[in-house]
């Protein structure tokens, strides 16, 4: 198995890896399809890394976060919801110097430090699993059942938040429009000892460029580059990316990054173990085109 050692553009060396140990150490990352994470040894570490991630961040002092520990109940449901054109990002800490003048990429990765997750959108329209489930709460939150709102408490009605006249009009406010490609992302985590360090921001945008790559692949075209904000973005076919979040913990750093919110759900007291209810937002941002 192949690693690429890259040093993230968007933040200073300094800045990501002095915690770690030296600049000398940068980040070695690698992308793997559903079938070959299902056979990964990296699989367990992932499954570990995302529930730890998760509940840091819902543990956080908000009374509105989730009290549940663990966002996925075992390790093969990544693999579920990625189906099998997914693919998942695992990025490390480098286990050995790196040497400039050297350009391997089998260099043997360090701890698994960040992740992200992301699939082709489809509507899902499949029944609910049991009601009252704790295990169904937690893995219908995130999910974009259409049609399937207020049949359980996992699933209240969706509240229109802006229409589509003030995001995107030339898209009528539809999730999936013919001829304009529409992903999901599905998982974002860092390690909480190395968060509010930039990490998340430059997975989010390697994830972006890797959705855009797949896309021009079948193309057979070289996509120009285009330094936007300081970060490379592909130019050429135009994807609608979603993702649904936290409103009260992650709404606003997703607004930062060029995301919409399109509708909120919001939960009642009790659901995933919260103290006080929460609300969860389904967000849009178009690139490229």
């Amino acid at each position: 198995m192949k690693y690429k050692k890259r040093l993230p553009a968007s933040i200073g060396p300094q800045s990501l890896m002095e915690p770690l140990s030296s600049p000398s150490h940068p980040l070695t990352t690698t992308t793997l399809s559903t079938p070959q994470l299902s056979t990964s040894p990296h699989l367990p570490a992932l499954y570990n890394l995302i529930n730890t991630a998760f509940e840091h961040s819902h543990r956080t002092g908000h009374r509105t976060v989730l009290l549940t520990e663990r966002r996925l109940q075992i390790p093969t449901q990544l693999l579920e919801e990625l189906g099998p054109n997914g693919f998942c990002i695992l990025a490390f800490e480098a286990s050995e110097p790196h040497d400039p003048n050297d350009d391997s990429n089998n260099e043997k990765p360090g701890k698994l430090i960040a992740t992200a997750s992301a699939k082709p959108y489809t509507p899902r329209s499949t029944e609910p699993a049991e009601a009252g489930s704790l295990v169904s709460e937690i893995n219908m939150l995130f999910k974009r059942t259409r049609g399937l709102e207020g049949n359980s408490p996992a699933q209240p009605p969706v509240l229109p938040v802006l229409n589509s006249s003030s995001l995107f009009p030339e898209e009528d406010g539809k999730e999936v429009e013919e001829g304009i490609p529409t992903w999901e992302i599905l998982t974002m985590g860092v390690d909480p000892a190395l968060q509010g360090r930039g990490i998340a921001s430059w997975m989010l945008g390697f994830t972006i460029e890797e959705i855009r790559k797949r896309l021009d692949q079948p193309r057979k075209e070289k996509q120009e580059a285009d330094e936007v904000g300081g970060k490379e973005e592909w130019k050429g076919q135009k994807v609608k990316i979603l993702l649904s979040t936290m409103k009260e913990l992650n709404e606003g750093y997703y607004q930062r990054k060029g995301w919409k919110t399109t509708a909120e759900r919001r939960f009642e007291a009790g659901v995933g173990g919260s103290e006080e209810g929460f609300g969860i937002v389904d967000m849009v941002r178009v690139v490229g085109g």
